[in-house]
């Protein structure tokens, strides 16, 4: 949470306090000491009218915020008071839902209770190794994906405290980016049994089921990728050639590849008996597509 310091509200000069340690004598103390003799440089509000009202909007703000600190409670430590600031600025400035915040705020309290316990944060006290070992040691500990998002609540952090002047761009730099195969596990290959049982899913019978079966069978027969099939137009096959073009993302870089009689019966029944009437020259789309069986 951002501090706030009222010196005139509280008269003493340097005491920082945080929105929800302002109390009535705080404000009371500002109308009839301060506001008479203000000469502060900022602001320019000075009638009493208007700053009472102020004020009154004020209070009612933080009485709407959750209770307040007595002046006889104990402040927040130094780490929690900085994980407060943090998450202000995840929730004002970067419009993060409270569950985001959370793990953020969780992965960086770790970090700072890692370095400075319980003292207040001085980030140069820290070197770029220093946040390197971090990472490493945690990452040791952690699932690929779960390191990622530890490294991306420090970035946060640290982009954070650059923002306000308080961080050295060389700590945000030596936040390191873990790799995390979220394919790893699935094999490069499907085996022809494999093949087969997935053809085999499909419900041939409607007109998604002939759909998704064409489709599939210019993955496994041709070797398409995604967008590749996505893009397949009309224009592309030539039926008395058996041939399929396939456009390229370049000019003048198109293949031709053999239109097999797997794929094309696929893709022929589908376009009889599934494909909806539509000036659309894409073979494969969603919109319009009947439903039940053909």
């Amino acid at each position: 949470m951002t501090k706030l310091r009222f010196t005139s509200l509280t008269g003493l000069p340097e005491d920082a306090l945080i929105p929800s340690q302002v109390n009535e004598a705080h404000l009371t103390n500002f109308l009839s000491r301060h506001l008479p003799t203000c000469r502060c440089p900022f602001g320019g509000v000075r009638q009493d009218k208007t700053v009472r009202a102020a004020l009154r909007h004020f209070d009612a703000v933080l009485s709407s915020a959750g209770p307040r600190i007595s002046n006889q409670e104990k402040k927040p430590d130094a780490l929690s008071f900085e994980i407060q600031r943090f998450d202000d600025y995840l929730r004002t400035a970067s419009g993060l839902q409270e569950a985001t915040r959370i793990y953020r705020g969780r992965y960086v309290h770790e970090f700072l209770q890692e370095f400075f316990r319980d003292e207040a944060v001085d980030m140069s006290r820290l070197a770029p190794k220093d946040v390197v070992g971090y990472l490493s040691k945690r990452a040791a500990r952690l699932k690929p994906a779960s390191a990622k998002v530890v490294a991306s609540s420090l970035r946060s952090y640290f982009r954070f405290l650059r923002l306000h002047g308080e961080c050295e761009e060389a700590l945000t730099l030596a936040v390191p980016a873990p790799a995390s195969r979220r394919l790893a596990s699935l094999p490069k290959v499907l085996t022809d049994a494999e093949v087969r049982n997935l053809l085999a899913v499909f419900d041939r019978r409607t007109a998604a089921g002939r759909r998704d079966y064409a489709i599939t069978r210019c993955l496994t027969d041709l070797g398409l990728r995604a967008g590749e099939v996505a893009r397949l137009r009309l224009d592309d096959i030539d039926w008395r050639k058996g041939i399929v073009r396939i456009a390229g993302t370049k000019p003048r870089r198109d293949d031709q590849l053999p239109l097999t009689s797997s794929v094309g019966g696929a893709i022929a029944a589908y376009i009889r008996r599934g494909r909806a009437p539509t000036p659309e020259r894409k073979v494969f789309f969603v919109s319009g597509l009947p439903s039940g069986k053909g």
